[in-house]
């Protein structure tokens, strides 16, 4: 990394540690009304831990189980043996929401685009005894899993900022789900003053309705949460009916251009017919393209290595 980057890396830091809003920061300086994945990304780097910590001051911690509460009777009703997080962060709301259910998921994964995050989400989830979940690192765009996968893909606040790729990202969601897709996004409606107030200041996504209708989705059901943990933020449920034929099969991991299934090989996780193998960090399985590192020989290393 260059000298520069790191100067504002530093900036960053500081400007975030003084309650600057990091995202809004960035739009500013390069004049434009909407935010990059990367920057996206280094926010999201920023903020990692952040809601962990605050549960620890009950009157947080209340308000996240009342909200979490809403997902765990829904996933309850629909009936969920393997369940997507998609943007799980810290797994703050995905821990919860698995506590809350009385008969929570036996396949639990999540991703995002934050390796910090996902850090201390292993950790949390663990701590709360779900040892066996599942995380990595990929961008919403581009998946590294075969079609109909869960049976319930989510997300919470995870499109909003995403402005101009919202439809891809609900492509790809819809690619991944074999059952349902629950989106839990800020909805732009012209009869609540407040959230298109708090989506314009923040430079979220307006088009989620329109980019739906588009798609022609089956929508079972839409409504605006009870319990928001921000009251500027109220966030609207929309439930997506995908197929009704849904059987789970065994879960694989593949390359980010789905060209290959991956294997296990200790914590690493490796393509066979692309030469590639992709690092898992304390437990995180790191899927994005640029993490590849080509071993065209790895497989007849490994065995040479473990003789000797």
């Amino acid at each position: 990394m260059k000298e520069d980057q790191k100067l504002d890396i530093d900036k960053l830091k500081k400007l975030y540690n003084q309650k600057v809003n990091v995202l809004d920061y960035l739009r500013k300086k390069k004049k434009k009304n909407f935010n990059d994945e990367q920057e996206i990304r280094l926010s999201y780097e920023l903020q990692a831990g952040v809601y962990i910590k605050e549960i620890s001051n009950k009157n947080f911690a209340e308000k996240n189980i009342k909200f979490c509460k809403e997902f765990s009777e829904l996933f309850d009703n629909l009936g969920c043996k393997s369940i997507l997080h998609a943007g799980v962060g810290d797994a703050k709301s995905l821990t919860t929401i698995l506590k809350l259910m009385k008969n929570s998921p036996s396949l639990v994964y999540g991703f995002d685009i934050s390796l910090s995050r996902l850090i201390y989400a292993k950790k949390f989830l663990e701590s709360n005894d779900f040892c066996k979940s599942d995380l990595f690192l990929s961008s919403a765009t581009k998946l590294p899993l075969p079609d109909n996968s869960f049976e319930i893909v989510f997300t919470i606040e995870t499109i909003e900022a995403n402005v101009g790729k919202e439809l891809e990202i609900i492509k790809e969601l819809l690619r991944v789900t074999g059952k349902y897709l629950v989106l839990n996004e800020p909805i732009y409606d012209f009869k609540n003053k407040n959230i298109c107030e708090h989506i314009e200041k923040n430079a979220y996504s307006k088009s989620l309705e329109k980019i739906l209708k588009k798609l022609n989705v089956r929508i079972i059901d839409s409504f605006i949460m009870n319990n928001p943990l921000n009251k500027k933020n109220k966030t609207s449920i929309i439930i997506i009916k995908k197929n009704n034929n849904f059987s789970q099969k065994k879960i694989k991991y593949l390359s980010p251009n789905r060209k290959s299934i991956l294997k296990n090989y200790g914590d690493l996780l490796y393509s066979e017919e692309e030469g590639l193998v992709f690092p898992s960090i304390y437990g995180v399985h790191c899927l994005e393209e640029s993490n590849a590192i080509m071993s065209l020989r790895f497989k007849e290393a490994t065995k040479y290595l473990n003789e000797n």
